[in-house]
């Protein structure tokens, strides 16, 4: 193959990847197919003791990822260990945590990871943490012979966290204080550390979001493969004419968004009859003729990859061409949206992008008449 075709399949391979517009890492809505960080996983033999050696990094203070006590906070936040209200001695003390794993306790049982440090009074606080993101079953007495032992030696107020990859009925017989699921450590610890507390230079967060993405995206891989391993059990189960039915019901998905813009045109349409439009498979444009002859602007909607990362995951822009880009500022100001930057729109078309500050986005399961809404507000001040 020559370097000419070589060249010309690479570009259009990354035409067919769809990224979205935006200087924030959380518009990647998509995951990998192909993912290294889960490859590897895959060849290690204890999967528990892996996760547990990366999550005891993220959680220890003056580990690699630079960033103090703030993964550690968060996560002691989200199970009630901590509060808002905690005082800024107590927040420094978390500078003196010690984070191990496999720590041994009197009977010879070993907790997958354990959190200590000491008050200002000298009080030694413990935090075990059981991890089951292998799906793997609790022995007997596990968590009480974990949290006797611990209080034996001497530390106060121990708590218990367990983390799950996916919710089950039997949660509720857990003697822990607290159970987090994969898709929540994801969504409220990564997640929101990179989206909240990273006020830092794009090169900077950026680095972050190289290290700690691959292993975010192999969280959530792994909680929906194990979610669907648990419907794909129940649907041995199923009479052949519900089979039936909920094979047509699959097949259906692959018209899904087809069905979206299909809706949203509807909509739009019945205050907007002249509208005219542009889909794709992931994506839906508006504009009306003579105001885009005006200013150059269009309204564009912006779907997730797959129905699972529909939680928020729709996004609303408007966009215009870099010739008109001087109204497009004054229509942007209007409808209180920032400024995001030039990316490309087509292939060797570049835009102009802008959205509402923050999170601008909505679910379109359960959120798709606001959706509407800020289309037809924005189509409105673009036709004033």
């Amino acid at each position: 193959m020559t370097k000419k075709k070589i060249t010309e399949l690479i570009a259009d391979i990354r035409n067919k990847i769809y990224i979205a517009p935006s200087d924030s890492y959380m518009d990647w809505d998509y995951i990998p197919a192909w993912n290294p960080i889960e490859e590897f996983i895959h060849c290690v033999s204890q999967k528990e003791l892996c996760h547990s050696r990366i999550l005891a990094q993220f959680f220890n203070p003056k580990g690699p990822h630079g960033d103090g006590p703030v993964y550690l906070y968060r996560f002691l936040e989200l199970n009630g260990v901590v509060n808002n209200d905690t005082s800024d001695y107590e927040w420094e003390c978390l500078d003196d945590v010690v984070v191990t794993t496999e720590r041994s306790i009197e009977s010879g049982r070993k907790i997958d990871i354990f959190i200590e440090w000491k008050e200002p009074n000298g009080q030694k606080r413990g935090v075990i943490v059981e991890n089951k993101l292998n799906g793997a079953i609790y022995q007997p007495n596990q968590l009480e012979d974990y949290r006797e032992a611990i209080i034996k030696e001497g530390y106060s107020d121990v708590k218990v966290i367990a983390l799950h990859i996916n919710e089950k009925p039997q949660d509720t017989l857990i003697k822990a204080d607290s159970i987090i699921y994969a898709s929540e450590l994801v969504c409220e610890l990564f997640d929101y550390m990179l989206q909240e507390y990273f006020e830092t230079p794009p090169d900077v967060l950026y680095s972050h979001i190289g290290s700690i993405l691959p292993y975010r995206n192999y969280l959530l891989s792994l909680s929906l493969n194990n979610a669907k391993m648990d419907i794909a059990k129940q649907i041995l189960d199923l009479d052949s004419t519900t089979l039936n039915n909920l094979a047509t019901l699959v097949q259906a998905f692959s018209q899904l968004n087809d069905a979206k813009n299909q809706w949203i045109l509807d909509q739009v349409k019945q205050d907007f009859p002249d509208v005219t439009c542009e889909t794709g498979s992931q994506q839906i444009s508006f504009w009306l003729p003579e105001d885009y002859k005006r200013n150059g602007c269009w309204v564009s909607v912006h779907y997730p990859k797959k129905p699972e990362y529909d939680a928020r995951g729709t996004d609303v822009w408007l966009v215009c061409k870099p010739e008109n880009i001087t109204d497009a500022k004054v229509i942007a100001k209007r409808l209180g949206l920032d400024f995001n930057g030039e990316y490309q729109y087509k292939k060797n078309v570049m835009a102009y992008w802008f959205r509402k500050p923050e999170h601008f986005r909505f679910s379109f399961f359960t959120e798709r008449h606001e959706l509407v809404s800020s289309i037809k507000e924005m189509l409105k001040v673009l036709s004033e």
